[in-house]
């Protein structure tokens, strides 16, 4: 999908920008597991409002990028 995505036809992002999206997407896991661990402390309810928040804000923000 890679070299699609590399495309001037398609979205025409950098192979470093590629790279980025990726690391980005691998940090996901990361963060799942630090989130895990603070579930344990804090609770299950009050950590799935606080990740909520953060994915809502997330996505408002990606919503709002006029580029990369």
């Amino acid at each position: 999908m890679a070299p699609v995505l590399i495309e001037r036809t398609s979205l025409g992002i950098t192979e470093a920008q590629l790279g980025l999206a990726g690391s980005a997407y691998l940090l996901g896991p990361c963060g799942a597991l630090v989130f895990g661990r603070l579930t344990d402390l804090f609770g299950r309810k009050r950590l799935f409002f606080v990740t909520l928040f953060v994915y809502l804000i997330a996505t408002a923000l990606t919503a709002l990028s006029w580029n990369f």
